[in-house]
C-alpha cells in the first residue's frame, strides 16, 4: 500500500521523504530513474563496470544530499547533474575505454547489415571516447538521451548558448578526429 502511494508521488515529494529518513522513498526514486542514469553512464563511461560505479556514486550522493535538496527545475536534471559531476571528475583521473553499445544491434535478414551497424556503433563510440569530458557529455545528453538545449544547460549548469557552443566544438572535434583517422 505504501509503495503504491509513493509510486504516485512526485520526485520532489519523494526527496522530502528521503530527507526525513524514508528509505523506501529512496528506493522508489532509484527504481524510477536508474534506467536513464544507466544509459547516460554507459554511453559516457564506455564500459559496464565504470558505468555501474558512476550510477552507484550518483545515487549515493543523492541520498547524502537529500536534506539539502531544494526543488528547483526538473528533478531529473538535478540527478543528471550529480552524475555528470561524478563522470567528469572520474574522466579526469582515467581515460575511458570505447563505449559498449547499451542495446544489441538490430537483427536484419541479411546479416551483413547488422554487422555493419555494430561496427559503425563501435567506430562512433571509439571516436566519442577521444572527446574532452564536457563535450562528450553534451553529445551523449543531446544525441543519445535527446535532451533539449535547455535541459542540457540545466544539467551541466551552463547557459543554453554555452550548450550550443559546446556541441559545436564537440562536432568540430569529432570531424577532426574522423579526418585524422581516414
Amino acid at each position: 500500500m505504501d509503495d503504491d502511494r509513493q509510486a504516485r508521488q512526485s520526485d520532489d515529494q519523494l526527496m522530502a521523504s528521503v530527507a526525513a529518513g524514508n528509505r523506501s522513498a529512496f528506493r522508489c526514486l532509484v527504481e524510477r530513474h536508474q534506467k536513464t542514469l544507466w544509459a547516460v553512464a554507459l554511453r559516457y563511461a564506455g564500459n559496464q563496470h565504470d558505468a555501474a560505479d558512476l550510477v552507484q556514486d550518483a545515487f549515493l550522493a543523492l541520498f547524502q544530499k537529500a536534506g539539502r535538496y531544494k526543488p528547483q527545475g526538473r528533478f531529473l536534471s538535478y540527478l543528471l547533474c550529480i552524475l555528470v559531476t561524478r563522470a567528469i571528475s572520474t574522466r579526469r583521473k582515467q581515460r575511458p575505454t570505447p563505449l559498449e553499445s547499451p542495446e544489441p544491434p538490430a537483427i536484419q535478414p541479411d546479416g551483413e547489415g547488422s554487422l555493419a551497424l555494430a561496427q559503425s556503433r563501435q567506430t562512433i563510440a571509439a571516436k566519442l571516447a577521444q572527446l574532452p569530458a564536457r563535450q562528450r557529455m553534451a553529445i551523449v545528453l543531446r544525441y543519445y538521451e535527446d535532451l533539449s538545449y535547455a535541459e542540457i544547460a540545466e544539467t551541466l549548469a551552463i547557459s543554453p548558448k554555452a550548450v550550443e557552443r559546446l556541441l559545436h566544438r564537440a562536432r568540430r572535434t569529432l570531424r577532426g578526429i574522423m579526418d585524422r583517422q581516414q
